[in-house]
Parts: C-alpha cells; sequence; structure tokens
C-alpha cells in the first residue's frame, strides 16, 4: 500500500479533502493520524486476545493509549446497561486516557436482496442457501440466517478473499440450481464480476444480505466527536499556514 503518497496526491487537490478516512491504519506508522478510532469486537475484545501468532493482535492492548474513540462492535441489539458499563471499565484498564470516548454498536440485517435477474424472478420462498463468505468474522451473519434459512453449508474464505472461477464452479457444481447463494454485501461486488463472464453460473439465484452499523446509543455524541477531530484538524492546519 502507498498510502504516504495517496495522502500527498490528495493534499495537492483543489479544493482538498478535509477528511481522509483509513481503514486498518492504527498500525500504519509513516502517517500520523489527527484522530484513531479502534474497534473491537464484543465476543472477542482486544483484552481477552493475544499477539500474533497466539492471537490476532498487531500490538499489545496498551496501543489503545493511541487511540481517540474505542468502538465496541457486533454487541446484541439490547446489550444492558450494567453490562456496557463493565465493558467500559475493563476497557478503560488499558488506557491513562479515563476520558476515552467509548461507544457500542450492533449489525442490523436487512431481507435478502438480489443481486442477479433470475434471483429477482424467483417466486418460491427462498428454504434451503448455500452462505459464501470472505470476511473475517462471519458469526453474526450466519446466527442471523440460520433463523430464517437452512444453512446447507457455509464456505467461509479468508478477509478480502479474491475469488476464482473454479472455486465458485466448484460450489456451484455441488449443490446445484434448487438452492440459494447468499453473500455478503462486501463479497456482491467479487462475485458478480466473476458471473458476469459465466452466463450459466449466473441463472442461479445469487442474494447478499444488506446490513449497518447500529449504534445502541450516543449516536449523536458520535458524530459530535467526528466533527470536533475535524474543527481541531482544521485549526492545526491554519496555524501551520501562518507560519508558512
Amino acid at each position: 500500500e502507498k498510502r504516504v503518497q495517496a495522502c500527498q496526491h490528495l493534499a495537492k487537490q483543489k479544493p482538498m479533502p478535509k477528511l481522509v478516512l483509513m481503514d486498518d491504519g492504527f498500525q500504519h506508522r509513516a502517517l500520523q493520524p489527527s484522530a484513531s478510532i479502534l474497534v473491537t469486537p464484543y465476543h472477542r475484545p482486544f483484552w481477552q486476545d493475544a499477539l500474533v501468532p497466539l492471537g490476532r493482535l498487531r500490538e499489545p492492548p496498551q496501543a489503545l493509549n493511541r487511540a481517540q474513540v474505542l468502538c465496541i462492535s457486533k454487541c446484541p441489539m439490547h446489550l444492558p446497561l450494567r453490562e456496557q458499563a463493565q465493558i467500559r471499565q475493563k476497557a478503560l484498564q488499558y488506557t491513562h486516557k479515563k476520558s476515552l470516548a467509548i461507544f457500542f454498536t450492533s449489525i442490523a440485517y436487512a431481507p435478502l436482496h438480489a443481486f442477479t435477474q433470475p434471483a429477482q424472478r424467483l417466486l418460491r420462498p427462498l428454504k434451503e442457501i448455500v452462505l459464501i463468505t470472505g470476511i473475517a468474522d462471519a458469526a453474526p451473519l450466519k446466527s442471523h440466517l440460520s433463523a430464517n434459512y437452512k444453512i446447507l453449508r457455509h464456505y467461509a474464505f479468508g478477509d478480502h478473499h479474491t475469488y476464482t472461477m473454479s472455486e465458485i464452479a466448484r460450489i456451484t457444481k455441488r449443490h446445484g440450481t434448487r438452492v440459494a447463494y447468499v453473500t455478503t454485501e462486501k463479497d456482491t461486488g467479487k462475485l458478480k464480476a466473476l458471473l458476469a463472464d459465466a452466463p450459466n453460473l449466473y441463472a442461479l439465484q445469487w442474494y447478499y444480505v444488506p446490513m449497518r452499523v447500529s449504534f445502541l446509543r450516543q449516536e449523536k455524541e458520535f458524530e459530535q466527536q467526528i466533527h470536533q477531530f475535524m474543527r481541531a484538524t482544521e485549526a492545526l492546519e491554519g496555524e501551520r499556514d501562518g507560519y508558512a
């Protein structure tokens, strides 16, 4: 990745962007962010994880000191306030910032959405599905779908997986035409590009699950926090221009 060069290029644009939002930028030390938002999942927060190769952490829990905001993601929709307070107290043990902003979010799923014409013309209700995912944690999605459909099999590929025609052909050959193939909103673009070059695969029933992040509470406070970061950055840039 050439994030430094990308930011340098953006800085030359007219008008220059007010905000550059990076994914997985916490360990990118070549860039100094004006603010960092750390996201950790409810079912396996960073204080219950370990450094690689024993776990998934890229640096120790005390790195929370560099973050301005902590988001606990994938929470149950009705997480009790008492448990939220307990989680907040646990997280604060790993930072000297006792006023660290901590928010709790959940995933809200919408009904299946067809992204091929055969699926859009489907008249009978779906009962059996084959789930195909290429994300880091598909457990919440699988749990959601299991409540309404029989999942014949879940093909769980790694995060950011690049699908191949042979993989999809092998999966569809095994399960045939009488089931629906369901994937994530994130994976839809990759699969749709493959299906466009394979009419026999495109003729099957393909769906994705629309999703959005929902704050359990304090969504306006989160937005205010972001605006505060932007105002502080603009003020700092103004001071630098004044010294130039």
